[in-house]
């Protein structure tokens, strides 16, 4: 592997503690698809959930409970919208912690490149190659 990219990765890598506190409220959040979804940010935004407002994340398929959703039941700080359920987001919906957003997948890219508004895109990838890309 290339050593600019080693040295770029090891400057830009930040602990989740540190990512989660740049969010603000407000804030919209991307979490991604499926297991590609970040479970030690989400841990971490959990942990300073009290101290925001009106946070929005959007996700698709998740296969873990939310961390940061199960921290505020009554969904006073936090609010989570799926772009399609899972079996666990269908129970989230029923239990008043999920939303569904209504779209169709093959349009996707053009909701986030004309009306989407994300203030941050927090995803799981795999390690970097000897390329410099991570998937």
């Amino acid at each position: 592997m290339a050593k600019s990219f080693v040295s770029d990765l090891k400057r830009k890598t930040v602990t989740a503690e540190q990512a989660a506190a740049v969010v603000k409220s407000g804030d919209w959040l991307d979490y991604g698809f499926g297991l590609g979804q970040p479970d030690l940010f989400d841990q971490a935004l959990a942990a300073r959930l009290k101290t925001l407002e009106r946070v929005k994340v959007r996700g698709c398929l998740a296969l873990r409970a939310r961390a940061a959703i199960e921290a505020d039941p009554e969904a006073r700080h936090i609010q989570y919208f799926s772009w399609y359920f899972s079996s666990l987001e269908r129970k989230m919906h029923d239990r008043g912690l999920c939303h569904h957003i209504p779209m169709n997948f093959g349009e996707a890219p053009d909701y986030y490149r004309r009306f989407i508004e994300v203030d941050a895109a927090i995803l799981k990838t795999a390690p970097l190659d000897s390329h410099g890309f991570f998937n």
